[in-house]
């Protein structure tokens, strides 16, 4: 993300996209400069996350809001909006027992997003 108002913006986005292409997994030359690798300088994630693949243009998709959609967001919110009660005999129907459940199908649901649109 690019501080709101910043006067050059495009430019600093298009310069990413192009290093992204040059020097990402297209760049196969150890000896050299390798956007998404920080083996070679004996760290982790020092730039970018180095399971990295590419950049990409996201366009009008500034927010997850935008880059989820308005469907997949009210999908959340009806689950996050589910009530927390308990009766005389344990948790009953709408309790929260099952939010790791549901937290795991929250994770799963958006990396599926996000990799499905990585090999398209």
């Amino acid at each position: 993300m690019i501080k709101v108002g910043a006067s050059n913006a495009a430019n600093f986005k298009n310069l990413l996209i192009k290093a992204s292409d040059e020097l990402g997994i297209n760049q196969t030359d150890s000896s050299k400069f390798q956007l998404f690798n920080s083996t070679k300088y004996n760290g982790k994630d020092l730039l970018f996350k180095d399971s990295t693949k590419k950049l990409v243009d996201v366009g009008e998709k500034k927010t997850y809001n935008l880059w989820l959609g308005k469907s997949y967001m009210d999908d959340l919110d009806a689950l996050e909006a589910c009530p927390t009660t308990t009766g005389p005999g344990g948790p009953t129907a709408g309790s929260n027992t099952n939010k790791p459940h549901l937290l795991v199908a929250v994770v799963l649901s958006v990396a599926m997003v996000i990799f499905g649109s990585l090999f398209k």
